[in-house]
């Protein structure tokens, strides 16, 4: 358990959150309770799931402009969170408006 809080603080640790990491998380526990993975290859599936999260992610270059109500925000393990209420999203194709949006930033390291 240690371990896997400690896992738990780094950013890239974020997407294990989503339902996707969720659901593989779940998953695999059960193959490791069945015994048809140990630990290690569980752990390292999870490590590579969030490395080929984070490169899909990177790579959007598309200009997003915001506007609302700023609700809260907070900087808490190098993870930004803003929540934003009555949203104008605009994006290249158009405008969206949403009654509360949640923004997540993670600041990565230089490598």
């Amino acid at each position: 358990k240690k371990k896997r809080k400690a896992m738990d603080s780094s950013p890239t640790a974020l997407y294990r959150k989503t339902t996707l990491g969720t659901a593989l998380e779940d998953s695999l526990s059960e193959f490791v309770k069945q015994n048809l993975i140990n630990l290690q290859l569980q752990e390292h599936i999870l490590l590579k799931f969030e490395e080929v999260l984070l490169e899909a992610v990177i790579p959007c270059n598309q200009k997003i402009n915001i506007r609302g109500r700023l609700h809260t925000f907070r900087l808490y393990n190098g993870v930004w969170t803003f929540i934003v209420e009555k949203a104008n999203i605009n994006l290249n194709e158009g405008t969206e408006v949403a009654d509360f949006i949640k923004i997540v930033a993670v600041e990565i390291p230089p490598s």
